[in-house]
């Protein structure tokens, strides 16, 4: 009786997974873990790589041109300056390296009256009168070293290398460096009869040719001493600021090596007049002695560096 009152439901059980098939064995490819290259291989990534190095630097070398140019433009809408005829572009392709010589030169004198009289002469003694000097046949200089100076000051302005094929105690010629590509600009000068200065005989005053940002005779002596009155206000000035601020006033790109060597030597200029002050602190101090008789005169070195 109880059990036909009572009735469960049947219990209902969890399905059953089918069986999966075994795993059939699958051949694997074949790889060569051979770590043991060959020389034409180590060859080939070699000059990859190299390449791709030098193609990095090139770009590098194209975005610094790129901002010191826009820095360059900006400078000049701001100060009105015209960039001039002459600014006539510029390449690169042809640049020749850098050097340290034709350093030893001294300074232009004024120039004798023109002969060929071209209106008001030009007194030429001073460092801007230098850098906008020109050249004409019959102007006179005091001796070589002079006439050196201004070749140096014209190919700095001009932005043209300008190499001496002739360079010697009695003659000097200077012809520019792409007279192979047709620019026929030349000058000679020797010394008159007499030697009583040093005279410019030939010239041709035309380049055909462009700028160039890159000048030889552009040395660290010549930022030296042309930028002494920046490094004396800060003898460490920045390397790239010493970059930025010659191509900004001259448009000429220098190396950081040229840099260093550059502000090396404005230090050194700098100690030099250091000296030449400190030097003169025993005759102050004799003349004060001399109107001041009776008294005593000490004198105190800061750490007795001169």
């Amino acid at each position: 009786m109880w059990n036909h009152l009572l009735q469960f439901p049947p219990k209902q059980t969890e399905p059953q997974p089918e069986p999966q098939p075994e795993p059939q064995n699958v051949p694997q490819p074949e790889i060569d873990y051979d770590s043991e290259g060959t020389d034409e291989d180590d060859d080939e990534l070699a000059t990859a790589r190299s390449k791709i190095s030098d193609d990095m630097r090139r770009e590098n070398a194209y975005f610094e041109e790129l901002v010191m140019l826009k820095k360059l433009a900006e400078s000049k809408v701001e100060g009105g300056l015209n960039l001039g005829d002459d600014f006539d572009g510029y390449s690169d392709l042809d640049s020749p390296s850098e050097s340290e010589d034709e350093d030893d030169v001294g300074y232009l004198v004024a120039p004798q009256h023109h002969k060929r009289g071209r209106g008001k002469q030009k007194q030429n003694n001073t460092e801007t009168e230098e850098r906008e000097a020109t050249f004409y046949v019959g102007q006179q200089f005091e001796n070589p070293k002079t006439f050196r100076k201004a070749i140096i000051e014209y190919s700095i302005d001009k932005g043209r290398n300008i190499p001496f094929s002739k360079n010697d105690s009695t003659r000097v010629c200077a012809e520019c460096e792409h007279k192979d590509k047709g620019c026929k600009w030349r000058i000679w000068a020797s010394w008159e009869r007499g030697r009583r200065s040093f005279t410019v005989k030939t010239l041709v005053s035309e380049h055909t040719c462009g700028r160039t940002p890159i000048i030889k005779k552009m040395t660290s002596h010549w930022i030296a001493e042309h930028y002494q009155n920046l490094f004396k206000v800060n003898p460490y000035m920045r390397l790239q600021d010493i970059q930025e601020t010659i191509w900004l006033e001259n448009g000429i790109r220098v190396s950081k090596d040229k840099a260093v060597r550059a502000r090396k030597r404005g230090q050194a200029l700098i100690v030099g007049e250091y000296k030449e002050q400190y030097a003169l602190l025993p005759r102050y101090a004799a003349e004060i002695l001399r109107s001041n008789p009776g008294n005593t005169v000490k004198l105190k070195l800061d750490a007795n560096v001169f």
